[in-house]
């Protein structure tokens, strides 16, 4: 989420996700930083299932310009530069 002062609110679900449009449980945040240009906010992530036979486990590197990057694709309509700036969170 992009805020004032040129950074942006990068909030962390837990690991039931977000709320559901028919879920009566409050789900909160487990973390909340801030991401300025000075920052690289490295993150793991793991997903599994019931039906997974192997978790999927990738890293990410997140930077603000790539944040604005991705903003800038959304607002323009580039569906195809989204996924390259995507791709390039991933590669980081």
């Amino acid at each position: 989420m992009p805020l004032d002062g040129d950074r942006y609110l990068i909030r962390f679900f837990s690991e039931y996700g977000a709320l559901g449009p028919a879920d009566p449980s409050p789900r909160y945040y487990r973390a909340c930083l801030y991401l300025d240009k000075e920052t690289i906010l490295k993150i793991r992530v793991t997903v599994a299932g019931e039906d997974l036979r192997n978790p999927l486990q990738f890293r990410l590197a997140v930077q603000k310009a790539l944040l604005d990057e991705i903003l800038k694709n959304i607002e323009s309509g580039n569906v195809d530069m989204v996924i390259d700036v995507l791709q390039r969170l991933r590669a980081s």
